[in-house]
């Protein structure tokens, strides 16, 4: 059984195993030689923070993109796990031997999601420490690229990716309809959970501010928006008009501290740094948990249906 399954998976295990190695290579090299340049600008106060990005430019683009790893491993390994053998019919042969169609189906998740467990968190872990000094640096982790490729999401992300595969394979029994299921189910529930419902994941917290001298409060923190506020509690909305009684200020600064006297501010909305990694793990628990029913609906598509 063993010698089988690492038949029909081997050409994916060593395509995805040779991809992963190369980009090892080209991040590790990158990577030790910004982590020095951090080290140099988070020391220089007349040092443009930008310029380390502009420096890496390449291997970054190949970070961003490791964005689309799940998806790749959700059509590759997911969504052929069963249309393959079905159309080809290797799994009759199968279930015609001394191993009960349950063990073979049992073994072959296990060797499928075991190597997408390794795949994903190997590209996880590469990505994060290479993406270390911009995190630093610039402390952006909320961002929709950074939160999704670092940690603990994209992990999930390839579970239910190749579990949604596994599920559209088994219930349609055709590899290209399988295909298409997957890439489109996946985007959509991964639009969906990051633009619709991770917001929510906490209540969010508002905040004041000068509208002339921002403080540092909200660093690292993922902002939701933000409104100019007069001195009644009520938003400005289109052109701010000048006060009369600030009409006579000499210059902009005169002005700016007029209407600071006046009560105009800034309200901003933000999720703080601090939420992070519980957005992290609550993002992950509910793909996770998808993946599962996903797993659960495929299983039963297989083992209650004739061959």
């Amino acid at each position: 059984m063993s010698w089988v399954l690492w038949r029909q998976h081997r050409s994916q295990t060593l395509v995805f195993g040779v991809a992963l190695a190369v980009l090892a290579v080209l991040l590790g090299v990158s990577g030790d030689r910004m982590a020095h340049q951090y080290d140099t600008l988070r020391h220089c106060t007349d040092c443009a923070p930008f310029g380390l990005m502009d420096s890496f430019r390449l291997p970054r683009i190949l970070v961003n993109l490791s964005v689309a790893v799940p998806l790749v491993l959700g059509v590759f390994l997911g969504a052929t796990l069963m249309s393959r053998e079905i159309e080809q019919s290797t799994h009759v042969l199968a279930w015609t031997q001394s191993v009960s169609r349950r063990r073979w189906l049992v073994s072959k998740l296990a060797v499928v999601f075991g190597l997408t467990l390794v795949l994903a968190a190997a590209m996880s872990a590469l990505v994060t420490w290479w993406s270390g000094p911009l995190n630093g640096l610039m402390d952006f982790r909320f961002d929709g690229l950074q939160f999704d490729t670092q940690n603990l999401a994209p992990v999930a992300y390839s579970v239910f990716a190749v579990a949604l595969g596994f599920a559209a394979g088994a219930v349609l029994r055709r590899t290209l309809p399988a295909v298409g299921v997957t890439i489109a189910g996946f985007l959509v529930v991964r639009l969906f959970v990051e633009l619709s419902v991770r917001p929510h994941f906490a209540a969010v917290k508002h905040g004041t501010e000068s509208m002339f001298a921002p403080t540092v409060r909200t660093a690292g923190a993922w902002m939701m928006g933000s409104d100019l506020v007069d001195g009644a509690g009520h938003v400005v909305h289109g052109p701010l008009r000048m006060p009369a009684t600030c009409a006579a200020a000499v210059d902009r600064a005169a002005a700016d501290r007029c209407m600071g006297s006046l009560g105009y501010h800034i309200r901003t909305t933000f999720h703080p740094a601090s939420r992070y990694w519980p957005f992290q793990w609550t993002e992950a628990a509910i793909f996770v948990g998808l993946a599962l029913v996903l797993v659960a609906v495929g299983y039963l598509a297989v083992t209650r249906r004739d061959a």
